[in-house]
Order: structure tokens, then sequence, then C-alpha cells
């Protein structure tokens, strides 16, 4: 059986046992020894360890503070970094956006240039349609010739005739042509001028349906449009017309002068309508009255046809829709 030995250190009170195995002299001792040296040493390193040491504590907080502001300063750091990084990539964008503007300017002008060449090419066809409709569609003129001599009934009323020949110097035939309401009016301080008269004929005259009808006034009563004629390209036709101008309109005509004569003015359209054709087309035209010479009529003197002269309005330059 084999030796026991017990030891006990009074510092840590820890009993170790040691079995030595028989025989083993002073060896056996030595190590024994031996043991109870290092264990004594691990009792006093353990028992340092455990008693507080302000040295320590200050060391420990001196230790946090260090590794706290390098905390601070790895914080800072990172911060720095990353605003570093914002900066570039608000540089980067900013570049980028100076490329796609150069691009896109580029783009917006090549867009520009092909609407604009869109917009020539789409005017230049609509430029050859209207030309081509015009160069297509009926154009009349009217020309106007005394039909008889200037007379007087036994009321002193003034009696003209006159000779309207129409003629259709256009490409295409001219449909509703009619030679519409001539009218002969005299010419006097505070009456409305012909050409007045004329251009309201005219609108009222393109107001009215294009392809025929009729149209309504107030209480849905309908104006029948009476067909006119069809004319054929080169084709014409002679109307006459007798038109009376009464004494007392004469004579109101004169009224505040001292020379008891007058001058009357010839006007009206010839309207007429055509294929395709969106509003009404007429031919306008005014004429002065007179004898040769531009001379004015006396009240009760007959005149010839060939005394007498047509001539169209110096304010007049005629005009065909």
């Amino acid at each position: 059986m084999p030796r026991r030995c017990e030891a006990s250190s009074a510092v840590t009170m820890v009993h170790t046992r040691v079995l030595l195995p028989k025989g083993s002299g002073r060896r056996g001792w030595l190590w024994l020894v031996l043991f109870l040296v290092i264990g004594a040493a691990n009792s006093d390193t353990a028992l340092a360890e455990s008693e507080p040491n302000p040295q320590s504590n200050n060391a420990a907080s001196t230790t946090q503070l260090i590794a706290g502001a390098q905390r601070s300063d790895d914080s800072a750091f990172w911060n720095g970094l990353f605003s570093i990084c914002l900066i570039c990539v608000g540089v980067g964008q900013i570049f980028v956006y100076w490329k796609q503007k150069g691009v896109m300017q580029a783009a917006l002008e090549v867009t520009d240039k092909a609407a604009n060449a869109a917009k020539e090419a789409a005017d230049a066809a609509k430029t050859s349609a209207d030309a081509t409709i015009v160069s297509l569609r009926p154009w009349l003129s009217c020309q106007v010739l005394f039909a008889g001599p200037l007379t007087f009934n036994r009321d002193g009323d003034a009696i003209l005739r006159f000779q309207f020949n129409v003629r259709n110097v256009g490409k295409t035939p001219a449909m509703n042509v009619k030679v519409d309401f001539p009218q002969v009016a005299l010419v006097a301080p505070g009456r409305e001028h012909s050409l007045v008269s004329l251009q309201r004929q005219a609108s009222f005259n393109r107001g009215l349906p294009a392809r025929g009808g009729g149209m309504m006034i107030p209480g849905n009563v309908p104006i029948t449009d009476a067909p006119g004629r069809v004319l054929f390209p080169g084709d014409d036709f002679d109307e006459l017309r007798q038109f009376k101008i009464s004494r007392g309109e004469i004579e109101k005509s004169i009224e505040g002068t001292t020379e008891k004569c007058f001058w009357p003015e010839l006007f009206g359209l010839v309207t007429y309508t055509y294929h395709m054709a969106d509003v009404r087309a007429d031919t306008g035209f005014i004429y002065r009255v007179s004898k040769i010479g531009n001379k004015p009529f006396a009240i009760g003197e007959e005149v010839g046809v060939g005394e007498m002269e047509l001539e169209p309005h110096e304010l007049w330059g005629g005009f065909a829709s």
C-alpha cells in the first residue's frame, strides 16, 4: 500500500493529497516539495488578484477612456469617409447629368428638325392640294353691257337696261349659277357706299349652305334656294335685267345741290357652287354708270346706248371667291 501524505496551505486552506510509491526515496520527497512550492505561488497570485488595487482601477479607467477616444476617432473617420463617398457620388451624378444634357439637347434638336420638316412637308402638301383645287375648280367672269337706252316713264322714273354675260373660265362645271340681286344705287351724300352693300351681300351668300338646300328664319320658316344654272367650262349665258330708279329717289339724291343731275352705280354678285366646295363662291362687280366722258345724267333727259359708258369703280378691284 502506498503511503499517504497530506499538506495544507495556510493561505488557501486547500488540502492536497500526494501518493508516493514505495521505494521512491529522496526523489519522491523532492517532487513533493516542488509541488508544494508551486501551489503556494499559485495561491499567492490568486490572493493578489482578488485584492482591490487602486492603480489597476485607474489603469482600467484610462484604458476605457482611450478605447472610447479610439471609438470616437473611428466613428469620425467612418463618417468622414461616408461624406467623401457621398460627395463623390454627387460629383458623379453631376457629370452624368452634364453628359446626358448634351445628348438630350442633341436629341431635342433632331426632334425639332424632324418636326419642322414634317410641318414643312404638310404645308407643302396642303399648298399643293390647294393649288390643285384652285386649278381644277370653276371660275366665273361677269361682263356687263347696256341692253337699251336710258329712258323715263310717265312718273319721271329712270329706266336702265343691262345685259349680264357670265362665262365659266375654270376647269370644272359650276353649279347653281345665278346673277344674284344686282342693284342700281345713286351716289349721294349720306347714302351707304355700294362697296359696303356688296361686301354685306357677299358675306350673306357665303353663309348659305354650299350644297344647295336652304336656311331657316325665326318661326322655322324655310327659305328655299332656287336652283340656278349648270355652267360647264368654256360655256356662258346672257341675262337681261331692267332697273327702275324712282323720281323721288333721284330728287332726294340731289338735295342741297345746284345741278339737277344724278350718278347711278350698278353692283351685284354672280353666285355659284362646285364639287368639294366648303362655302359658296361668288364673283362681284361694281360699275359707275354715266354719259361718255364721265358726265352725270340730267333729270328727264333720255340717253342712247352709244352715249353711255360703264366704268369699273375706282375703289373696286373686283373679287372672286
